[in-house]
């Protein structure tokens, strides 16, 4: 059998693999390198490393919190890792106590006590984002023994959110729904209809662009890159969103939700949850039971909105998930444009959001544009 290559690449990037000559182990990390020969200059210098490095538990040199930390950010960066800047202003927040704590120092006990009773509680950090703090030093910390070898051993961190845990199911009424819409503003109040009529999450409809829309086959292309399940979501455009969509048409060249000519950054969440208030629709959801006491309906929730909607007048289950783009356990097709076509027998049930939208609340139907959809056609769309 043929040695395998101590260099090869995964995209871009070049790899490296080569065996530990002290632990006998084999070694395979990333160079963070798009060119070769910088690459086996990374492969060289490890490789030296392998032969002068420690093995004596006692010998290990001892590394701070805030050395790890940089170094998790310079590689997660080089991974194009998508929530780099939460990572980023989580770290932030725990230098404040951990920058010059020593990695060997770091144990259950002392997580426990500094940084979930201390730190993170005086902060009013919520159970579930407490988990997500622990998960990260865990990462780190595994990093640091796997690849760094800067520690022996890695202790385990319980998530102490764990059982006060809850998922998001706060979902909103039609007439509740039309309430907050004659709170927003104009073009929050399209982004929210849209949301609804689509399903789609937030930032797909915020940084939604013209080329994603196929006026020929009458569908929204959402590309892996953006889509959460990093696969492509392809959906029928009902009669909610097509009139949106033509509302917005001519008002910028390359994304469809705009302010003053101007794409959005992201919402102002402040203002949402005001309007959410005004239209005293959080109130009405924590009597129901549908948020805690300290919750609020976030825009997410329209996503659930959409699904249940859908699900109480007769949608089945699959149909739902087909169209929201939720992934299941079971599934593993990837929409690609090749597969398009296969999505024309979900429109009629993505009519049925019109039906709610448009039929039980027509008072909606003002903040629409009547327009040809004809017009679209015009943009020189790419796919």
């Amino acid at each position: 059998m043929a040695a395998k290559k101590e260099l090869y690449k995964r995209g871009e990037i070049w790899w490296y693999r080569f065996t530990n000559p002290q632990s006998g182990k084999q070694v395979r990390r990333s160079t963070h390198k798009a060119e070769r020969g910088e690459a086996q200059q990374v492969l060289d210098a490890e490789k030296a490393k392998a032969w002068i490095a420690p093995t004596d538990k006692k010998e290990v040199i001892q590394r701070q919190w805030g050395e790890a930390a940089i170094r998790w950010l310079e590689e997660k960066s080089a991974d194009g890792k998508r929530s780099l800047m939460t990572d980023a202003c989580r770290l932030q927040i725990l230098n404040e106590v951990m920058v010059n704590k020593l990695l060997t120092d770091i144990s259950g006990e002392y997580v426990q006590e500094v940084i979930v009773k201390g730190l993170l509680k005086k902060r009013g950090v919520k159970p579930a984002t407490v988990n997500r703090y622990v998960m990260l030093i865990q990462s780190i910390l595994n990093l640091a023994y796997k690849e760094w070898r800067w520690i022996n051993q890695v202790p385990y961190l319980p998530k102490p959110g764990k059982s006060q845990e809850r998922k998001r199911e706060a979902w909103v009424t039609p007439d509740q729904f039309k309430r907050i819409l004659a709170e927003l503003p104009e073009h929050t109040a399209d982004m929210a209809l849209f949301a609804v009529a689509t399903g789609l999450r937030y930032s797909n409809v915020n940084d939604l662009e013209w080329r994603e829309i196929d006026v020929a086959r009458n569908c929204i292309v959402i590309p892996k890159e953006k889509f959460k399940t990093k696969r492509d979501h392809v959906l029928p455009i009902n009669e909610t969103a097509r009139k949106i969509l033509v509302k917005h048409l001519g008002k910028h060249p390359n994304r469809v939700f705009t302010y003053n000519g101007k794409p959005f950054e992201r919402m102002n969440q402040r203002y949402w949850h005001k309007a959410v208030d005004r239209a005293g629709v959080n109130d009405e959801l924590r009597a129901a039971g549908l948020l805690q006491l300290d919750e609020r309906f976030v825009f997410h929730g329209l996503r659930h909105t959409f699904a249940t909607w859908l699900m109480r007048i007769g949608v089945s289950a699959e149909v739902v998930e087909k169209l929201g783009g939720w992934a299941s356990s079971d599934s593993r097709t990837v929409f690609t444009y090749a597969h398009i076509a296969d999505i024309s027998h979900l429109l009629p049930y993505s009519r049925r959001m019109d039906e709610i939208l448009l039929g039980a609340n027509k008072e909606i139907s003002t903040v629409l544009a009547q327009d040809n959809w004809s017009n679209l056609a015009q943009l020189a769309l790419t796919p």
